[in-house]
């Protein structure tokens, strides 16, 4: 079996390093939250729904844009965890800042049970965009999950679709090219990268260590230790240039060209999953 403390490593002072380039990166719009504008998309948001009064839990916030968009969505309680330490304490600074009661955690999703206890508190626990690829181990995310969450609690998740994940990204041809793999291997993914989806700086830690993790894999997870998966939604556009050749509608989004002539692949899956209230 692979132990992937090593991995998890060096993915962890990667992103000390990337957090104060993001911070300071103006499409974070950091400046747009603390005038009072919400980070959240429409996806998410009509997920989620009405959040007045509930206590939230986010999973791998990053310096917690997300997590505090929460609490501007109604949200009573925000609690954000990270494996960062550079995010946490830039997510209690922005929080404090601006006085917002919200929490963050420091810790490993694998290993959040053995420091943080407030198990079964949560209305909703959510999570979203280029999250589960750091995760060596589906299965124990979706044990998490329910841990945390309250009988009758949703659980909230947005990320690319396992699939569209496979093709080349990097190509500017108008067409769909099969380069990755898409079965999970307990042996993770390396890439060397330059910068970062947010920041063209140069860093010292520039590797990158991924889990794939499949469509069946994510829903074995969240089923396997009692959630109800109530909606599923797949969808052609998605919010970030994930192929070179997408076009960028008037409502910011990406999608395929009228000029495509390929397959429409989806780009974006979504779920909302229950706790039953009939917990034992």
């Amino acid at each position: 079996m692979v132990d992937p403390k090593e991995y998890l490593d060096r993915n962890r002072d990667r992103w000390n390093e990337l957090v104060p380039h993001h911070v300071s990166n103006s499409s974070y719009n950091v400046e747009g939250f603390r005038s009072g504008k919400s980070m959240l998309n429409h996806i998410e948001r009509n997920l989620l729904g009405d959040l007045t009064g509930k206590k939230v839990l986010h999973l791998q916030c990053h310096f917690g844009l997300d997590t505090l968009s929460l609490l501007y969505e109604g949200a009573r309680e925000v609690v954000g965890i990270d494996f960062s330490a550079e995010a946490i304490k830039a997510a209690t600074e922005l929080a404090n800042d601006l006085d917002l009661n919200a929490r963050f955690v420091q810790s490993d999703i694998m290993e959040l049970d053995q420091v943080f206890n407030e198990f079964g508190s949560f209305d909703t626990v959510f999570t979203s965009y280029g999250t589960i690829v750091w995760l060596p181990d589906i299965a124990k995310w979706g044990t998490i999950i329910n841990k945390y969450l309250k009988p009758g609690g949703s659980f909230i998740f947005v990320d690319a679709h396992p699939f569209s994940n496979i093709f080349d990204d990097e190509t500017s041809e108008a067409k769909l090219i099969p380069k990755y793999r898409y079965f999970h291997s307990e042996v993770p993914d390396y890439y060397k990268v330059e910068g970062s989806y947010a920041t063209s700086a140069s860093l010292e830690n520039n590797d990158e260590y991924i889990w794939v993790h499949t469509i069946s894999d994510i829903v074995t997870a969240l089923t396997q230790p009692g959630l109800i998966i109530e909606t599923v939604q797949e969808l052609p556009t998605i919010n970030w240039q994930m192929f070179p050749f997408l076009e960028k509608g008037e409502n910011g989004w990406y999608t395929f060209p009228e000029s495509y002539s390929g397959p429409i692949i989806p780009l974006l899956f979504a779920l909302r999953a229950r706790k039953p209230y009939n917990v034992v």
